[in-house]
């Protein structure tokens, strides 16, 4: 591909991502506004359901399919590589869907869903495990307009089948029953399209894949419990107000995210480039100069979210009402996004160096261990447990893999920007209490 087509491609990419995320967000504060506080919960809950079946769907299959190609190179054996991928899917997602019901229907699951909307958030979920795999399928083929049908078109028809449902019939089975039907109208579509890749499923290599998962399965379970799958380690401790309110500002928070991801997207190819090319020494200032201007803009954020949060839920009006004195709890998960630079520093000289083994385990290892402490913490503290808990996690994660990367290759932490966005954070909290 030249290099104009590489620009546009990755362009496209993150373009998309960006605008699916803003579509999600603000169909989140909708049904926050419209929801009552129990069945925003309930939402919340079967949202994570749906989550970890596009999580353990997936779990590992492109990363071990990717690792084998240099064995399958030629295109035939690259063919049935892909067509075993698919097959690996069918019996994991198989797996999966099984484990979810037997979750859904025991004692942690949404105790006030209805078996509907279990049915659909189960279904949903599938399909768009399924979706995502196609879209890097057929990446790996270079076939990047159709990967974007399948990574972009087929969640965004999700989300607005989902809000056109929900405005029909304001309930969460309307919710995931619209999601359901607007992945399947893009996936149908996707296939049946001129030019569209066929769908092949093998099995003469899905042993190869299916010995490679393993690894990357206690590694899925911690990056859901640290996102929304928290929502039933909340559900466990607390009543559903509480999963309903860290719900709520864990999508809010959802623009620091944002906002990280569009900056990492930018920086990371170049510093892939550089990183073998430069000298260490130069190469590490220069990368620690970008982390110090991404956390003084995620400070930034963050301050602005603070100050703005009162105005907004007034704004948003509804039960939106219920989460307006969540501006501690806010300031929390927006530190632990700031602390998060020194990962994702660290992250990208363990990625450009193949290091990563030692990034799965020092992941698996801090996120077991901040899990702990996240639980005593809820047992101890209580709700503002959750919050805390969050924090503790992504502190040990950065620390534990910027440790490990410093071991490797000497750099320094970007710990100024950290300390400045940290302050420009409790500047935003100090006025949103004035302003409250």
């Amino acid at each position: 591909m030249q290099a104009k087509g590489f620009v546009l491609s990755a362009g496209l990419y993150a373009g998309s991502a960006i605008l699916l995320r803003l579509v999600g967000f603000v169909v989140f504060l909708w049904l926050a506004r419209t929801l009552p506080v129990t069945e925003y919960a309930t939402w919340g809950l079967l949202y994570a359901l749906q989550t970890a079946i596009v999580t353990f769907g997936l779990v590992g299959i492109v990363e071990s399919t990717i690792g084998l190609l240099k064995e399958h190179a030629d295109p035939v054996e690259r063919q049935r590589l892909f067509a075993a991928a698919n097959g690996v899917f069918l019996v994991v997602a198989a797996i999966t869907m099984v484990l979810s019901a037997i979750f859904f229907v025991s004692p942690l699951g949404a105790r006030n869903a209805t078996l509907l909307s279990g049915v659909f958030a189960i279904l949903s979920g599938v399909l768009l495990a399924f979706a995502a795999l196609r879209s890097q399928i057929v990446r790996l083929n270079e076939q990047h307009l159709e990967s974007l049908l399948f990574s972009f078109v087929a969640p965004l028809c999700g989300f607005l089948g989902s809000a056109a449902a929900f405005f029909w019939d304001r309930s969460v089975a309307s919710f995931f029953a619209g999601s359901s039907a607007g992945v399947s109208l893009a996936l149908v579509a996707g296939y049946f399209r001129p030019g569209g890749s066929a769908v092949r499923f093998g099995f003469s290599h899905a042993g190869l894949i299916l010995k490679r998962i393993q690894p990357f399965v206690i590694v899925a379970l911690i990056s859901w419990l640290t996102g929304y799958g928290n929502n039933y380690l909340i559900n466990a401790f607390f009543s559903p107000i509480e999963v309903a309110r860290y719900t709520f500002i864990f999508n809010i928070c959802a623009v620091m995210q944002l906002v990280a991801t569009s900056m990492n997207q930018v920086w990371s190819p170049r510093f892939y480039h550089v990183v073998h090319q430069a000298p260490l020494a130069d190469v590490d200032k220069r990368n620690r100069l970008f982390f110090q201007l991404e956390a003084v803009v995620l400070g930034l954020t963050g301050a602005a979210m603070l100050v703005l949060y009162p105005f907004a839920v007034r704004i948003l009006g509804g039960n939106a009402a219920n989460y307006a004195d969540m501006r501690p709890q806010l300031f929390f998960l927006i530190e632990g996004y700031i602390l998060a630079v020194a990962l994702w520093q660290a992250q990208n000289y363990l990625l450009a160096f193949d290091k990563g083994g030692k990034l799965r385990d020092m992941h698996v290892l801090a996120g077991i261990v901040g899990t702990l402490c996240q639980l005593l913490l809820m047992w101890r503290v209580g709700p503002l447990g959750i919050y805390l808990g969050f924090l503790v996690q992504m502190l040990l994660r950065s620390a534990g893999l910027f440790i490990a990367a410093r071991r490797l290759w000497k750099i320094r932490m970007a710990w100024q920007g950290i300390l400045a966005a940290t302050m420009l954070a409790l500047g935003g909290l100090y006025f949103s209490e004035l302003l409250a």
